[in-house]
């Protein structure tokens, strides 16, 4: 957190001082929730329920020393998925930095909307109808707070005069939570009392042992691969803000940040997130994100976070972050024209498909919805994209991304728990009946996924060879260029940020 939010600010200072602004946004960061959610459920649980302790011993416990060595083990188990998580980690900062030297050829080939869908997938699915369950869990407390987000951001109306309308709505929260005994004097005296100097710690004898590591590369790399994926669409989101980031040097950044923190022992990745536009709207600038380490080092040293969890509740954060989901999925739909709003809502299905799956236990035992589920980014990303091209009439990059579908899908790279060659003809488990085995869930091979995609192939690529060569099929589209960037004079592709000689030409005509 300290290096990677020092290192934005210094980015955020260059790019200030090269345009001459003082209005340049620092980019967001902090942990990668979504891939510190697949390393709990896909890595460091497995480790520790593979140790099995619930079935070393009889239970119930019936005396004191059968308790003491039950708690041993469950001390071991917890510690060894920790030093599997942390070399995890490390490897995902080395493949994350790998992955940043082809940040500028992705870009060239994807359509800015779809990255942009990809990220709207999780506004929708995690900061919106995860954050709204809290609100309206208690009602009382949290949709004052959310209205005032309405009147306050989407309205455009201050209603707080000079101070600002995200406090302003965090302190109603602080009051409204008092009122209804939701922020109290013994939750705040029992957080005080976890107030200490911990002070910081290493990794240790931790990244000495990577014997596990390939057991869990199918999921490693699906999570290198989606933080890469959610770097780069978050530097576009900033990129359509206002805000021109270096693309390559903020995907290695984020890289070198993720092995910095496996050095002083987190098993999770730290990345630029979603929000930087609805940051700048909140007029946010550089500095937010130095105040951002400093906070979070010293909270973090000392403990402090339990203090700021038990005075303000969550229903008063929730709305805010509501709003930064919004914010993402209003971008992205600025991207499309509306006949690509099909490819919209399927952009967004993995990721609302990713949340429904964490609900009840590890997982609702639905394979169609698991598949959906695993490497949600990546296949919003890869789902959408083909939409994309087939809606827009372009059939040969269609067929091309369909067949990296089906290569991700054969490799068990998308629709599955972890990716391997070896499960290639065999079921993987989705959801693990430890107690009877034979009741676990298992998902359907991957060259049935594979297969899947191929078979949308053949039809593609029959298209594509008629539009090129006959006049069968109608021709690709014309770019379609978002109505902010005609106003601005922006060129835009239709496959990326960078201008193609038809955005060129339609530029030159409009002039």
């Amino acid at each position: 957190m300290v290096f990677g939010n020092i290192y934005y600010s210094w980015m955020g200072v260059r790019l200030a001082a090269k345009e001459g602004r003082d209005d340049v946004t620092a980019l967001p960061y902090g942990v990668n929730t979504p891939a510190a959610f697949a390393f709990v459920f896909s890595i460091i649980g497995p480790v520790v329920g593979d140790v099995g302790c619930d079935f070393q011993f009889d239970l119930p416990l019936v005396n004191q020393s059968d308790a003491d060595a039950f708690a041993a083990c469950w001390k071991g188990a917890i510690e060894k998925g920790w030093q599997v998580g942390v070399v995890s980690n490390l490897l995902v900062g080395i493949i994350s930095v790998l992955l940043g030297l082809f940040g500028d050829f992705v870009i060239r080939f994807t359509p800015t909307a779809t990255l942009l869908t990809s990220l709207a997938g999780i506004g929708i699915a995690f900061l919106g109808l995860s954050q709204a369950t809290l609100i309206f869990a208690n009602p009382v407390v949290g949709i004052l707070p959310l209205y005032l987000v309405v009147i306050g951001y989407f309205a455009d109306i201050n209603f707080a005069g000079p101070v600002p309308i995200s406090l302003a709505i965090i302190l109603v929260s602080i009051i409204l939570g008092a009122a209804d005994d939701v922020v109290n004097k013994d939750a705040l005296s029992a957080a005080a009392e976890d107030v200490a100097a911990y002070g910081l710690s290493f990794a240790g004898d931790a990244l000495g042992d990577w014997s596990e590591v390939s057991i869990y590369i199918g999921t490693i790399f699906p999570v290198a691969l989606a933080a890469a994926a959610g770097t780069l669409m978050n530097v576009i989101s900033a990129k359509k803000a206002g805000d021109s980031y270096p693309l390559k040097e903020t995907m290695i950044s984020d890289g070198f940040g993720t092995m910095i923190g496996a050095f002083f022992g987190t098993p999770f990745g730290t990345s630029v997130y979603i929000g930087h536009p609805a940051y700048k709207r909140f007029g946010a600038g550089i500095g937010y994100s130095l105040i951002n380490c400093v906070v979070f080092f010293f909270f973090a040293i000392f403990g402090i976070f339990a203090v700021a969890a038990a005075l303000v509740p969550p229903q008063g954060t929730a709305p805010l972050l509501i709003y930064v989901g919004f914010m993402i999925c209003k971008e992205a739909l600025e991207e499309m024209p509306n006949r690509q709003y099909p490819t919209f809502i399927i952009g967004i299905l993995p990721a609302l498909s990713d949340f429904a799956s964490t609900l009840i236990g590890t997982g609702i035992p639905n394979i169609g919805l698991q598949a959906l589920a695993k490497s949600s980014i990546l296949l919003a990303l890869v789902q959408s994209t083909i939409w994309w091209y087939i809606i827009e009439r372009h059939l040969a990059q269609a067929t091309a991304w369909t067949l990296a579908a089906a290569i991700l899908a054969g490799l068990g790279v998308i629709h599955q728990p972890a990716a391997s060659g070896e499960n290639f003809n065999k079921q993987q488990v989705l959801i693990q009946d430890f107690s009877d085995p034979a009741n676990s869930l298992f998902q359907t091979e991957q060259w049935r996924f594979m297969v899947g995609y191929l078979l949308v192939i053949v039809p593609l690529a029959i298209l594509a060879a008629l539009q090129k060569y006959t006049d069968k099929v109608d021709p690709p589209r014309e770019p379609y260029v978002p109505t902010y960037e005609k106003d601005e004079n922006v060129v835009v592709s239709h496959a990326g940020i960078d201008a193609s000689d038809a955005d060129i030409a339609l530029k030159e005509a409009s002039l």
